[in-house]
Protein backbone atom coordinates (compact mmCIF):
# COMPACT_ATOMS: atom_id res chain seq x y z
CA UNK A 1 0.00 0.00 0.00
CA UNK A 2 1.45 3.18 1.31
CA UNK A 3 5.06 4.27 2.07
CA UNK A 4 5.07 6.35 5.44
CA UNK A 5 8.05 8.53 5.99
CA UNK A 6 7.65 9.52 9.61
CA UNK A 7 10.42 12.64 10.85
CA UNK A 8 10.55 12.38 14.87
CA UNK A 9 13.17 12.16 17.71
CA UNK A 10 10.71 10.20 18.99
CA UNK A 11 10.96 6.50 18.53
CA UNK A 12 7.83 5.51 20.21
CA UNK A 13 5.70 7.81 17.62
CA UNK A 14 7.78 5.78 14.83
CA UNK A 15 6.23 2.26 16.84
CA UNK A 16 2.93 3.28 17.41
CA UNK A 17 2.45 4.65 13.66
CA UNK A 18 3.89 1.21 12.66
CA UNK A 19 2.09 -0.85 15.13
CA UNK A 20 -1.14 0.97 13.46
CA UNK A 21 -0.64 0.69 10.35
CA UNK A 22 1.34 -2.25 9.38
CA UNK A 23 -1.61 -4.40 9.58
CA UNK A 24 -3.04 -2.53 6.91
CA UNK A 25 -0.44 -3.26 4.32
CA UNK A 26 1.38 0.49 4.80
CA UNK A 27 5.32 0.37 5.55
CA UNK A 28 6.35 2.85 8.32
CA UNK A 29 10.00 3.80 8.51
CA UNK A 30 11.92 6.59 10.29
CA UNK A 31 13.45 9.22 8.78
CA UNK A 32 16.27 11.38 9.87
CA UNK A 33 15.42 14.78 10.59
CA UNK A 34 18.70 16.09 8.18
CA UNK A 35 17.14 13.87 5.38
CA UNK A 36 13.67 14.62 4.95
CA UNK A 37 14.42 15.54 1.32
CA UNK A 38 16.82 12.73 0.29
CA UNK A 39 14.94 10.03 0.91
CA UNK A 40 16.17 6.61 0.42
CA UNK A 41 18.27 6.97 -2.93
CA UNK A 42 15.03 9.43 -4.04
CA UNK A 43 12.49 7.23 -3.40
CA UNK A 44 9.64 9.51 -1.86
CA UNK A 45 7.37 8.01 0.62
CA UNK A 46 3.94 8.64 -0.04
CA UNK A 47 3.16 10.25 3.18
CA UNK A 48 5.29 12.44 5.68
CA UNK A 49 4.20 12.10 9.17
CA UNK A 50 6.07 15.14 11.02
CA UNK A 51 6.19 15.35 14.80
CA UNK A 52 5.89 18.63 16.37
CA UNK A 53 7.95 18.08 19.44
CA UNK A 54 10.18 18.67 20.56
CA UNK A 55 10.91 21.62 18.96
CA UNK A 56 7.90 23.22 16.51
CA UNK A 57 10.13 25.61 15.31
CA UNK A 58 12.63 22.87 13.58
CA UNK A 59 9.65 20.48 12.58
CA UNK A 60 7.82 23.83 10.80
CA UNK A 61 11.01 24.39 9.23
CA UNK A 62 10.79 20.74 7.78
CA UNK A 63 7.33 21.08 6.59
CA UNK A 64 8.62 24.14 4.53
CA UNK A 65 11.15 22.06 2.69
CA UNK A 66 9.24 19.22 1.91
CA UNK A 67 6.58 21.54 0.14
CA UNK A 68 8.58 23.68 -1.20
CA UNK A 69 10.78 21.15 -2.42
CA UNK A 70 10.23 20.19 -5.82
CA UNK A 71 10.72 16.10 -5.27
CA UNK A 72 7.88 16.10 -2.42
CA UNK A 73 5.84 19.23 -2.84
CA UNK A 74 3.20 16.47 -4.17
CA UNK A 75 3.65 14.45 -1.32
CA UNK A 76 0.92 15.20 1.78
CA UNK A 77 2.50 15.77 5.14
CA UNK A 78 0.37 14.48 8.48
CA UNK A 79 1.52 16.62 11.36
CA UNK A 80 1.21 15.10 14.93
CA UNK A 81 1.54 16.77 18.22
CA UNK A 82 0.20 17.86 21.50
CA UNK A 83 -3.09 19.58 22.29
CA UNK A 84 -0.86 22.45 23.69
CA UNK A 85 0.76 23.20 20.30
CA UNK A 86 -2.06 24.68 19.06
CA UNK A 87 -0.09 27.78 18.04
CA UNK A 88 2.24 25.91 15.95
CA UNK A 89 -0.48 23.92 14.07
CA UNK A 90 -2.06 26.92 13.36
CA UNK A 91 1.22 27.74 11.79
CA UNK A 92 1.19 24.14 9.99
CA UNK A 93 -1.88 24.69 8.05
CA UNK A 94 -1.55 27.49 7.08
CA UNK A 95 1.93 25.93 5.49
CA UNK A 96 -0.29 23.65 3.78
CA UNK A 97 -0.40 19.92 5.71
CA UNK A 98 -2.91 17.56 5.02
CA UNK A 99 -3.98 17.00 8.25
CA UNK A 100 -2.91 16.85 12.45
CA UNK A 101 -2.93 13.49 14.62
CA UNK A 102 -3.27 14.59 17.94
CA UNK A 103 -0.72 12.94 20.65
CA UNK A 104 -1.40 10.62 22.43
CA UNK A 105 -3.45 8.61 19.60
CA UNK A 106 -4.92 5.58 19.27
CA UNK A 107 -4.32 2.93 16.62
CA UNK A 108 -7.66 3.76 15.07
CA UNK A 109 -6.86 7.60 15.30
CA UNK A 110 -3.58 7.23 13.32
CA UNK A 111 -5.06 4.99 10.58
CA UNK A 112 -8.23 7.34 10.33
CA UNK A 113 -5.77 10.16 9.97
CA UNK A 114 -3.57 8.61 7.58
CA UNK A 115 -5.83 7.76 5.22
CA UNK A 116 -7.80 10.77 5.11
CA UNK A 117 -3.94 12.61 4.37
CA UNK A 118 -3.34 9.54 1.62
CA UNK A 119 -6.76 10.76 0.06
CA UNK A 120 -5.39 14.40 -0.38
CA UNK A 121 -2.07 13.31 -2.41
CA UNK A 122 -2.19 14.84 -5.82
CA UNK A 123 -1.55 12.53 -8.63
CA UNK A 124 1.85 13.72 -10.43
CA UNK A 125 1.99 15.27 -13.68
Amino acid sequence: MALIGVISDEPEIVMALDVALNGYGHTVSRLGAGDSTGWLAGTVPDLFVVDLDPDPATAMSHIRRLIEDDATALTPVLVTGTPEQAVALAGVCALGAAGYLRKPFTSVEARSATERALLTALPAL
